[in-house]
Formats: C-alpha cells, structure tokens, sequence
C-alpha cells in the first residue's frame, strides 16, 4: 500500500534509520506525573508486582532506577520484551530482556529523532533493538526492494529468519513504516 508514497519518498532524498523488527512482546516503562515508575505491556498497565515478567525486567536491567535517577519524568521507553517464555523465544536467548526501539516525548506528543534516542539510550545504558542501518538514502525504494531487505537471519541470539525491519525517516520525524519479512510470515503462519 505504499508504492506512491515510496516513490515519493526517493524523489525527496529523505535519509533513514532502519532496525530490525524484534519478535517479542512490547513493553513500555515511564514515570507518571508524580514521578513513579510505571509499566505496560502492549494495551495494558501493569501493578507493581515482583513476579509479574515485565515488571522483574524492568527492575533487573536497571530501567527503573535509571529512569528515577535520571527524572525521566515525561519520557516514555517503548520497546520489546524477548526471551525465554515470550513468543516461543525464537532467538533461543536464555533470559529475558528488554530492547527499545523508540522513545516518546509525552509533553510534545511526539517520538524522539533516532540520533537523540540513541544517545539517551547510551546515557542510561539501555539496550537499542538492532540498528542495520542509520542515515541511509535510498536511490529508489520499491515494495519488491524492500520486501527482499526485510529478509535474513536477525542479530540476535540463535540467528533465526528475522521478523522484518522498521524504517524511520532521519528527516521527517513523523515517518515511519514497517516491512515484515515473506519468510518469516510463511515460517511463522
């Protein structure tokens, strides 16, 4: 359903951050108004509870602590959860972990550009999904094009067929689409 828009798109020399698609499931952290740390899975939010999986991630990688410690207040760190026990644990990863792969600005009501949430998950040291590619131009981008880079193995643990890629344009901070990989769909159906 892209095609116009893809050619479009070349035509105007935008540049992109492309990462891949983790298989997993969301999770976001953030420090509400009063400043605690709260979390959700992908439609949910969640009460404190020490045995409830999203939230002993949470606590385990730091996030929380880095979030209070930094006063994130009004940021919220949108993500994936993989490993052990979470959608078949494709990547054979012992464990579980969180992977961000965006960052939204709750009083602007928009997400960060990729360079500024890069260099936030550096400072926190929060791990990023995998980054293929950063402020890559493309002469010309075609649904074929893009269906064919969205296949190979993924960075991650077992290397299994990655689920796809998500492009978000480096320009325009309000584009971005998703490519699910043709193998992993047929593997996966």
């Amino acid at each position: 359903n892209l095609n116009r828009t893809l050619e479009k798109w070349s035509s105007e020399g935008l540049t992109w951050e492309v990462t891949e698609k983790l298989e997993g499931s969301s999770m976001t952290c953030y420090l509400d108004e009063e400043g605690n740390f709260q979390v959700c899975s992908r439609n949910l939010s969640l009460k404190e509870d020490p045995d409830n999986t999203f939230w002993k991630v949470a606590i385990a990688q730091g996030i929380k602590q880095r979030m209070l410690e930094s006063n994130m207040l009004g940021y919220a760190l949108q993500g994936e959860l993989i490993g052990e026990g979470i959608q078949g644990n494709s990547y054979k990863y012992f464990g579980r972990k969180f992977y961000c792969f965006d960052i939204y600005d709750i009083d602007n009501q928009c997400y960060l550009h990729p360079l500024e949430r890069q260099k936030l998950l550096n400072e926190l040291n929060i791990d990023s999904v995998p980054v293929v590619y950063m402020n890559t131009h493309f002469e010309s981008l075609s649904v074929d094009d893009l269906l064919r880079e969205a296949e190979g193995k993924s960075a991650m643990g077992a290397k299994p067929e990655r689920e796809g890629l998500v492009f978000k344009s480096m320009t325009d901070r309000d584009l971005s689409f998703k490519v699910i990989s043709n193998k992993w769909l047929l593997k996966n159906e």
